[in-house]
Formats: structure tokens, C-alpha cells, sequence
């Protein structure tokens, strides 16, 4: 929830480097917001209006597990929005833990009852559905712009030979449960004349080696993942979240 270690690090930063714009990315559960503290400290002490610009790439900060999703279920859910942290536990939201979960929420009550997102000036929204999510917290009103994701076209002169079948239907993400891969897993199943070729990694990956019309790559990046892309029938995209303006599908449209 905050961490000590983080802050007194930050501080350094500010201090040697002086910037006029911190900008942030997933600082949850690792770094915490305590290095939002730490610039609020610096920006006390130095006397410099530091921005603090931060770019949102779930749903963290409306919802406890970050996915709008029960897993229990995998019913996409709202219940929290509006601060209204407490389901969270009550559906065991992380990892289908009551534990975990109620930690959860002593975490997002505790950011929204110390109020520290509102020292972030602006956030960067990848999407409008994430932006109009975001604005449901009252710590972001009036303070999200919604700039997508791109892609610049650019042909990639490496050579790249992956061994590929001569037709097959490609994926290409994270084996994980809200991307929709024990369905895609299920359908496999059931079309075994059709060859698949997957390609990432995740805590779904031993499934994905035991489908016998699947070939995992394992992840993949630059001219191969090019490749892969251009060379398949077509991408298929199961995911069951709500999806944040992926780049696996933008890749899949710029490759044709």
C-alpha cells in the first residue's frame, strides 16, 4: 500500500534531476503512490510547480482488481464505482480471495480517503470507455484526456524465418483468463482440423501446451511477430474484459 523505500528514492530523483513533469505508469503494487507523496514533498520544498501526468492502463483506480471483472464468474461488474469499494470483498474480487480482496479495499479506501490522486494534474486515457470510467472517481474529474494508442508504419528490413504451417489462425497476447484463452482453448478443441498458432506467455501457458492443434511460440516481438501476423488467415481476439485500446488488434489491422 505504500512503501518507505519508494519514497526516500524518489526524493533522491527529484533532487538530482529537477524535472518539470513526473510522469507515471502502473505505479500500483510495486512502486505505490508514495512517490506521489514524495513529489507533493518536493514540490513543497523547492518551490517548483512540478505536473504530475500519469497514463491509466486499467482500471485500478475505480476498481480494486483492475479488470471490472468478479472472477468467480467472470461477470463484468461496476458495483465499485463511485468509491463504493467494499464489493470488492464482498464478491472476493482478488485472486477469489476474501483475504486478498479485503486488503483491496483498505487500499483503494485508503487512497480515497487521503485523497492523494488529486495531486495528479492529468490523466491520459487510451480509450474513451477508460476515460469515462476514470471520471466516475471524483479524485479525476475534469482532469482525464483520452489520447489512443498508435502505430507508425514502418517497414522492418530484418530477416526473420519462423517455421510456420502453411494456413493457421494466430493469437498473439497474454494467456490469461480475462483475455478470453480457455475459450479460445475450448473452440480449438472443437475445430482439430484447424491448426492455431499462439504466441506470448501467462499464467494459462501449460493449457496452451497441452492443445494438440496449437503451436505456441511463446512471445514474440519485431519482424517475427510481423510475420506471424501477416502470414495467418486471420487474428482472433477472445478477450473477455474490457480491452483498453489494445495494440494486438491495432498490429492485426496495420499487417493487414
Amino acid at each position: 500500500i505504500y512503501s518507505t523505500e519508494a519514497f526516500r528514492k524518489m526524493m533522491q530523483i527529484l533532487e538530482a534531476f529537477q524535472p518539470d513533469v513526473v510522469h507515471l505508469n502502473n505505479i500500483n503494487f510495486q512502486l505505490t503512490p508514495s512517490i506521489i507523496f514524495a513529489v507533493k514533498k518536493y514540490r513543497k520544498a523547492s518551490k517548483r510547480k512540478v505536473k504530475i501526468v500519469a497514463t491509466a492502463h486499467d482500471y485500478q483506480w475505480v476498481c480494486p482488481n483492475h479488470m471490472l471483472m468478479i472472477p468467480a464468474n467472470k461477470q463484468l461488474c461496476f458495483a465499485c464505482e463511485g468509491g463504493k469499494y467494499g464489493n470488492c470483498t464482498k464478491n472476493n474480487c482478488i485472486h477469489n480471495s476474501k483475504v486478498k480482496s479485503l486488503l483491496g479495499t483498505i487500499e483503494a479506501k485508503f487512497y480515497q480517503w487521503n485523497g492523494i490522486y488529486k495531486a495528479i494534474d492529468t490523466v491520459i486515457c487510451p480509450s474513451d470507455f477508460l476515460n469515462q470510467k476514470l471520471s466516475t472517481n471524483d479524485a479525476f474529474k475534469n482532469r482525464t484526456v483520452t489520447m489512443h494508442n498508435f502505430l507508425v508504419s514502418e517497414d522492418l528490413k530484418e530477416e526473420h524465418s519462423l517455421k510456420l504451417p502453411e494456413k493457421y489462425v494466430v493469437y498473439f497476447g497474454r494467456y490469461a483468463e480475462e483475455k478470453g484463452i480457455a475459450e479460445l482453448l475450448k473452440i480449438c478443441k472443437r475445430l482439430p482440423h484447424i491448426q492455431f498458432v499462439f504466441a506470448g506467455n501467462g499464467p494459462l501457458e501449460n493449457e496452451v501446451n497441452k492443445a494438440g492443434n496449437v503451436i505456441n511460440l511463446g512471445f514474440q516481438t519485431g519482424s517475427a511477430l510481423k510475420e506471424l501476423i501477416t502470414k495467418a488467415q486471420f487474428f482472433v481476439f477472445p478477450s473477455g474484459w474490457y480491452e483498453n485500446c489494445p495494440f494486438a488488434v491495432m498490429e492485426s489491422q496495420l499487417y493487414g
